[in-house]
């Protein structure tokens, strides 16, 4: 049985996503995406809030310091000033649909996020407009896949030759084989169709530990799974949120789990739009890369 605790910090956010954890500095990162955030804290220390003034997808740690940003008008270098510097635009500025969402640093230092209509905005996701980006180092930026309803959840296998990435919309969690060196995925197939056994709940973020096995927010459903590599569902931990929307592992031996919810569309009595953290899962996770441009 796992001790799920509300996380000490100071507010309650709109739409909680993206946790990171940076062993070097023992400091959580995450975003509000409708309130269009960045923040990090460190324990025992007020949490900081970046105000970049367009909601954030996903960010990751640059080596440099400061961060790299998929927000709704593409790529961005968030300096330690605040200050957005655009990189790439995929699809235009203030496009009257698109945002960018979920998406990771791989172990070669690229940035992966996904593209998806903005449903806070009332945009319809089914018609799956997403495509997967892949930023590289140098700045350029491929399209790696298309046709996805909303991307979440990208994360790969301990030996770097699994790749996977929820859609949120087809309520699947798919697998790519991938080639580290190249950055190159293939061989899409269906890893895990959560609507099996949870045909009301959507998966959103999650990561993968060191043995191998995933971590998996459900959207509208208050729990994260544990999922083992043949995909059989192996742990269910209640969370008090109706939508938890993303785990990482964190703490200097990362062992811990913290989770990012969504405070939209909460039922009352429910912790929605707060972090959590269980303190320890027995099991230890996996560090979050660095991006290296």
């Amino acid at each position: 049985m796992y001790k799920v605790e509300v996380y000490p910090d100071d507010e309650r956010f709109q739409l909680g996503e993206g946790p990171l954890y940076d062993e070097e500095l023992d400091e959580l990162h995450w975003i509000d995406i409708t309130g269009c955030a960045v923040f990090s804290r460190k324990p025992g220390q007020p949490t900081v809030r970046y105000d970049i003034g367009e909601k954030p997808g996903v960010v990751g740690m640059r080596r440099k310091g400061g961060y790299v940003v998929a927000s709704k008008n593409g790529f961005s270098l968030l300096e330690q000033d605040g200050k957005l510097k655009r990189i790439v635009s995929p699809f235009g500025e203030n496009h009257p649909i698109l945002r960018m969402n979920d998406g990771a640093v791989d172990c070669k230092g690229r940035f992966w996020a996904g593209s998806m209509a903005d449903v806070e905005e009332d945009h319809d996701a089914d018609k799956h407009r997403g495509i997967l980006y892949r930023l590289d180092p140098d700045y350029s930026c491929h399209v790696m896949d298309e046709g996805i309803g909303i991307v979440n959840g990208v994360c790969w296998a301990p030996d770097n030759t699994l790749m996977y990435m929820a859609d949120s919309v087809d309520k699947i969690i798919y697998v790519y084989d991938f080639e580290a060196e190249s950055g190159r995925i293939s061989n899409k197939r269906l890893f895990l169709d959560t609507a099996i056994a949870y045909p009301a709940y959507n998966p959103d973020g999650g990561c993968v530990d060191s043995e191998g096995y995933l971590w998996w927010a459900l959207w509208n459903g208050s729990k994260v799974i544990r999922i083992a590599p043949d995909a059989t569902i192996v742990e269910e931990i209640d969370i008090p949120a109706l939508r938890p929307t993303a785990p990482c592992f964190c703490g200097k031996d990362l062992t811990s789990l913290f989770i990012t919810s969504s405070g939209d569309g909460e039922g009352g009595g429910q912790e929605g739009g707060k972090n959590f953290i269980i303190r320890d899962v027995k099991v230890k996770g996996q560090p979050k890369y660095k991006f290296r441009g």
